[in-house]
């Protein structure tokens, strides 16, 4: 299948490109900084604590993807999120580059070009919380792209990783205030199209924020379903 009407983007490319924008806007980003407990009293989180120092949020977003579980368990909150492990391998561009991403719907494989770079990506496993890849199904996946563009007898690939994409029991995305937490907002559990509805998620987290009515019913993302 060809999605030439279709775009794609580098997805660390566009986080990097994030991060510098919320820093120009006056955001205090602390980076590589793990939160070692979260207090909450009387219904609402009163400190998170960091090994470093601790804070006293007004607010708190919880939006850590496949890890959502592990966070928000000293919470009580019942969060039933698998990951789902996807495959990724990265090389320079090829003589021959896609002009657009390709889907390899029989080998359930995509080829997305990246400027100087093209990437493959597929695999599902549901479960294993480990990012370290399966060397036979990096293999697979690069016997599968060599069935339908040509390749180089060796490639030079310069990064592989399998990544945890958050999976909920009904594919659906957990977005909204903490029944428990009155000053707690979830965002996570959006699976394979993170990068896709991500912008929008943060849209309506801003107005759950500010308290104003997001512009379509949340009922069907309530962290209460389950």
């Amino acid at each position: 299948m060809d999605f030439s009407g279709d775009s794609s983007l580098h997805p660390g490319e566009f986080l990097r490109l994030l991060k510098n924008r919320v820093a120009e806007m006056g955001a205090d980003l602390r980076e590589n900084t793990p939160v070692a407990e979260i207090v909450s009293q009387n219904g609402k989180i009163t400190r998170i604590v960091t090994p470093n120092e601790t804070f006293e949020p007004a607010l708190v977003v919880l939006a850590a993807g496949a890890w959502s579980p592990q966070v928000g368990r000293g919470l009580g909150l019942n969060l039933p999120i698998q990951p789902a492990r996807g495959y990724s391998l990265t090389m320079p561009a090829i003589k021959n580059m896609p002009r657009s991403a390709l889907l390899l719907g029989e080998r359930k494989v995509a080829i997305t070009p990246m400027g100087n770079k093209l990437r493959f990506t597929g695999r599902l496993e549901i479960g294993e919380m480990s990012t370290a890849p399966n060397p036979r199904w990096v293999a697979n996946i690069e016997r599968a792209v060599r069935e339908y563009i040509h390749l180089e007898d060796e490639l030079s690939i310069e990064e592989t990783w399998a990544g945890l994409r958050p999976t909920t029991p009904d594919g659906m995305p957990i977005i909204g205030f903490s029944r428990h937490h009155e000053n707690l907002i979830l965002a996570t559990g959006h699976a394979m199209l993170g990068l896709s509805l991500g912008p929008g998620t943060g849209q309506v987290v801003t107005e759950l924020a500010n308290g104003v009515k997001p512009a379509f019913d949340l009922h069907p993302f309530s962290p209460e379903r389950f």
